[in-house]
């Protein structure tokens, strides 16, 4: 008797249980119930497609589909489709479903390539202003908005300073630096790399004083070089782009010089070599003592490589003999988007500003490593740990890099896998001629605009 009584009351909690967190489900609200006052929200089925191209990111493709389970219990008419696709091929999937008017609701996208290569996303309506305007921090809001300065989507992955300098402190203590010690221009950087590499007998590099990106898709090896580059020539009118943007000048003599900087640290000074895996395995094996990276790579060798120490500086700045140029912050430029082909505009926009509420950006930025993109977790206890916040503040303080949002003709990731194939062609070959190799690449560059200009 006892135990069927027992039996009943546990039932009666869990039903009661249940209840009252349906009840809490039904009651809160997403952000268009928030910030569109009368808003009355649909009740017929509905789905949302949402594609995304960021599935290597560290934690993302988890969390995404935790959160639109999250949504979707909320309003249970509501189903969200995911498709993961491969960065390696995502060109191939995006630019023909949107050619025919099947793109999905919401994307993850280079926001520069949404806008010039397909036309394919649009900007958001006023109460989503109105959201990005009061709960995101400035540092946030400039990375959400493209050169006609309309907000299009927020930063998905992680939100930094785009590139810092990345120094396995173990080894400067090895050499006899500070740990506290780093290089701030140019040719500091090659001291410290001559200083921190090792090599054999026969001369050749045992571990790399600078990892350099000599290796994976050619894309990454661009965008790599681009810090070094930004040294050389001036980087705020737009990266690769001549002033009026009506031709490229990658053989500018400052760009030369750059490419010619990175054969000389694998032949001349040999703190690199091009054989060694990536820098991100390079610096976990510890055949690396630099290198230049996102934020993320913090996070990777926190978990990976837990038997060194690393830190955080900010990017070098050209100083003579090589370069005379700041390097301004390089702001990340992938967004999630709402299209033009979304039949649930305001659906699509509901549900793209819930991924990224209060509670999902700090979860975000504690698993990619990066800073938190809304006001409310600027000054977490979190957002206080990240030991390179001085870094995010200091890059921040410089100019912020044009890079490939002024791109008029939608070429940047088919510029920088141009600049990817030439890297590897000088690091490999000492007797290539750097100069030769990048007048090629211009007339490539200038090949590829005229295409975009008959499209």
């Amino acid at each position: 008797m006892r135990k069927k009584t027992l039996a009943i009351v546990l039932t009666v909690c869990f039903i009661m249980t249940a209840l009252m967190v349906g009840s809490s489900l039904a009651q809160e609200k997403t952000p268009i119930e928030i910030y569109k006052p009368g808003f009355k929200f649909p009740t017929e089925p509905i789905t949302i497609n949402f594609w995304e191209n960021l599935i290597g990111h560290q934690g993302w493709p988890d969390l995404l589909k935790k959160w639109e389970t999250e949504y979707s219990k909320i309003h249970p008419n509501v189903k969200i489709v995911h498709r993961q696709v491969p960065i390696s091929a995502y060109r191939e999937v995006y630019l023909p479903a949107f050619e025919a008017g099947r793109g999905p609701d919401i994307i993850g996208w280079h926001l520069g390539e949404a806008i010039t290569l397909a036309d394919a996303v649009v900007s958001p309506p006023d109460w989503v202003v109105k959201l990005i305007e009061e709960e995101y921090t400035e540092a946030a809001k400039t990375q959400m908005k493209w050169v006609d300065g309309k907000y299009y989507g927020w930063e998905n992955s992680e939100m930094d300073a785009g590139q810092m300098l990345w120094i396995n402190t173990s080894f400067l203590e090895e050499v006899g630096l500070p740990p506290d010690v780093y290089p701030k221009t140019l040719p500091e950087l090659l001291a410290f790399a001559v200083k921190l590499s090792k090599l054999d007998d026969k001369g050749n590099v045992t571990r790399q004083g600078y990892a350099l990106r000599c290796a994976g898709p050619a894309g990454g090896l661009g965008d790599k070089w681009s810090q070094f580059e930004a040294c050389f020539r001036d980087d705020t009118y737009g990266e690769y782009f001549t002033p009026d943007f009506k031709d490229v000048d990658i053989d500018s003599p400052g760009s030369i010089e750059a490419m010619q900087l990175y054969q000389d640290m694998v032949f001349r000074w040999k703190v690199s070599n091009p054989s060694f895996p990536w820098p991100n395995e390079t610096m976990k094996l510890g055949l690396g003592a630099m290198t230049n990276s996102e934020s993320y790579l913090g996070q990777y060798l926190k978990n990976e490589a837990p038997q060194w120490k690393f830190r955080a500086v900010p990017l070098v700045n050209g100083a003579p003999p090589y370069g005379k140029y700041e390097v301004g912050v390089n702001r990340w430029i992938s967004h999630n988007l709402v299209t033009k082909d979304s039949k649930y505009p305001d659906i699509a926009w509901d549900i793209n500003m819930f991924l990224n509420n209060d509670a999902h950006d700090l979860e975000l930025s504690k698993t990619a490593g990066g800073f938190p993109r809304r006001k409310a977790n600027e000054n977490s206890e979190y957002a206080k740990t990240i030991p390179w916040g001085w870094v995010f503040e200091e890059m921040y303080a410089r100019h912020s890099r044009v890079q490939g949002w002024t791109d008029p003709y939608g070429i940047y990731e088919e510029a920088m896998v141009i600049i990817g194939d030439v890297i590897s062609k000088v690091v490999n070959d000492s007797k290539a001629d750097v100069a030769a190799e990048m007048h090629k690449a211009q007339e490539k560059f200038r090949k590829s605009i005229k295409r975009a200009k008959v499209k």
